[in-house]
């Protein structure tokens, strides 16, 4: 019968029947599973009611993992492997489809002492041998016990035996049961009987011991607080948590929701027959019914523990509203935003209110003055946000919260705006050759609306040039970046004037007009006697030419101090130019708003070669 529907049944004969109606039709659903001999054994997972193995006379075992398709259902042969010897009892594991374990009858001879119980784990792939310390006899049934791991019970020729280990070891079952044949043996799992049916001695009962496990009980399964006010602690009730098992109880956690707290004794594991406390507080945050739970998360079966829990608020509707004005603010960095909190009680609200400020931009401080509100129960109150935004503050659009916390916290929100702009260079170098001129773009992008007024100055300009940007102040519109133009002119190197040479000072001018006049006379005669000489005496030729020479030189010795007049000035200087190297330029824009200034500054490479 299949385990899990009683309507459904089985019998083989040298293949298999099935019957889903009671016995009422029987419909064959697999070919002949045997080589000539009769089925004798099968076992319906009782996990898996499409599983079913079946074992017949000659050493053959089969097993269908579609049983529900009826007689479309694929049988296999997983004989392989087991000794061959009447097998007389097929066994699935009760949790597991694909374990199951096959009992075999005669003796083992050759195959040695113990070779009567063989076990699966892969559906019938392969078979290992569990007959461990089993004495050489016939095994005609097994039953594994669904509450202790690895335990198996089987009926022998000469009584029952049991492994608590998967095999690894077994023991004699005796406990009153005479030495027999045993032909069945069935346990009753609610009471714990395992009944062994022998050869001619009767039917034995024995109680087998209960498993181990943890039973989490709880003292109560709710907890009422009643009426409590607003944001006052109640008195603490408990819940006590006691394990009623046999094997330790392993928590895995404690916690509550809602309005509700709780502290514990309880440890990671708790023994049987011990407990330990749990304490439940209930602060209720708001008016009205309160509900919420304290659950318990352990290993004790059946899922967590659970305690409903329930309260109500006590204070009438007493209760405050929080507001924030103005709702919006705009700054730039480096300036302060200030706001006003106003707190007004209702229906008598009497306790005093912190007051909490968040959603500040990084580099901004946000500070309420006072930090605290005393109500009397009627007229509002007030207090001051001072918001003091930084120069490094990011330009944008943030929302603050204000919370106001008593026996309850209610917040309200206001806006921040930070308007900023920024600037960037393309290309942000140039390489040039002095006399030469850089033309940089400069993009001024507003923030958060920015639209004032910004004035460029250009400092670090090397030795000889000049750095200008145009225009020289502008406001930007929308959120589209503005241009400029920055421009860096440079300086070429030019050559020096030599300078003029002069009269020696205290030199007579007359004696500087006779010498002069005294040598053109003496060049003027050597140079007629040069011309006779060559034609009537040519030795007195070449003393002429000789004269005429001194003549003229004497004559440009005297001329040259002269030129440039009697003033002695000593020429024009050279011009160096831009000099070579690599500079570093700093653009600032500035917006003077009030009494602070907002600047921004992007640096520019500049290489003259």
């Amino acid at each position: 019968m299949d385990p899990s529907d009683a309507s459904r049944l089985y019998f083989g004969t040298y293949r298999i029947y099935q019957t889903t109606d009671s016995a009422s039709s029987w419909t064959a659903i697999s070919p002949d599973l045997t080589g000539g001999g009769t089925i004798g054994a099968i076992a319906v997972a009782p996990s898996d009611s499409n599983t079913i193995y079946v074992a017949s006379s000659d050493n053959r075992v089969n097993v269908t993992t579609d049983a529900g398709s009826g007689a479309r259902a694929i049988w296999t042969d997983i004989s392989a492997g087991l000794p061959n010897r009447s097998i007389t009892r097929v066994t699935a594991d009760p949790a597991k489809p694909t374990t199951a374990y096959v009992a075999l009858s005669g003796f083992s001879g050759s195959l040695g002492p113990s070779a009567h119980l063989f076990e699966t784990t892969n559906g019938g792939t392969t078979w290992t041998d569990i007959s461990g310390n089993l004495p050489d006899i016939p095994v005609s049934q097994i039953v594994v016990d669904p509450d202790l791991t690895s335990t198996l019970y089987v009926a022998t020729d000469i009584g029952v035996f049991y492994t608590p280990d998967g095999g690894g070891n077994w023991y004699a079952l005796v406990n009153g049961l005479p030495r027999v044949v045993v032909n069945d043996l069935v346990l009753h799992e609610a009471s714990r009987t395992l009944r062994a049916a022998t050869h001619g001695r009767s039917a034995w009962d024995l109680s087998l011991p209960s498993p181990l496990a943890p039973s989490p009980v709880l003292s109560t399964s709710t907890l009422n607080f009643g009426l409590q006010d607003v944001g006052r602690t109640s008195v603490a009730q408990t819940v006590t948590l006691s394990n009623a098992g046999n094997a330790p109880l392993s928590i895995t956690s404690i916690a509550s929701n809602g309005d509700f707290a709780q502290s514990n004794t309880c440890t990671e594991s708790v023994a049987p027959g011990a407990n330990c406390a749990i304490s439940v507080t209930f602060t209720p945050t708001a008016v009205g019914s309160r509900s919420g739970s304290l659950t318990i998360a352990d290993d004790g079966g059946g899922g967590a523990q659970t305690v409903n829990l329930t309260g109500n608020d006590a204070g009438a509707g007493k209760d405050f509203t929080i507001s924030v004005s103005p709702a919006s603010v705009t700054v730039m960095p480096g300036q302060s935003a200030t706001y006003t909190v106003t707190v007004a009680p209702q229906n008598g609200f009497d306790q005093a209110i912190s007051l909490s400020c968040s959603g500040a931009p990084a580099g901004a401080t946000c500070l309420i003055s006072p930090s605290s509100l005393a109500q009397n129960g009627s007229s509002p109150s007030t207090a001051t946000i001072t918001l003091a935004s930084g120069s490094t503050t990011v330009g944008g659009q943030y929302t603050l919260t204000v919370g106001g916390t008593s026996t309850v916290t209610h917040t309200a929100s206001a806006t921040l705006t930070v308007q900023d702009f920024s600037l960037s260079a393309s290309p942000g170098s140039h390489s040039i050759a002095a006399g030469q001129t850089a033309s940089y773009t400069l993009s001024v992008s507003p923030a958060a609306g920015f639209s004032h007024a910004v004035a460029f100055s250009c400092t670090g300009a090397p030795a000889g040039a000049t750095c200008t940007v145009s225009p020289t102040s502008l406001t930007p519109r929308g959120s589209a970046a503005s241009r400029v133009t920055v421009t860096v002119s440079t300086a070429a190197s030019s050559a020096a004037v030599p300078p003029s040479r002069s009269i020696p000072p205290g030199f007579d001018g007359r004696i500087w007009l006779f010498l002069s006049f005294a040598s053109l006379a003496l060049a003027a005669v050597a140079s007629l006697s040069l011309v006779a000489g060559r034609r009537r005496y040519p030795r007195a030729g070449r003393f002429g030419f000789g004269t005429a020479v001194l003549a003229t030189a004497l004559l440009a010795a005297m001329v040259m101090p002269a030129c440039g007049g009697g003033g002695g000035g000593g020429g024009s200087g050279a011009n160096p130019g831009t000099p070579a190297g690599s500079y570093s330029l700093t653009v600032t824009g500035s917006v003077a708003s009030g009494s602070s200034t907002l600047t921004r500054s992007v640096m520019l490479s500049l290489k003259v070669n």
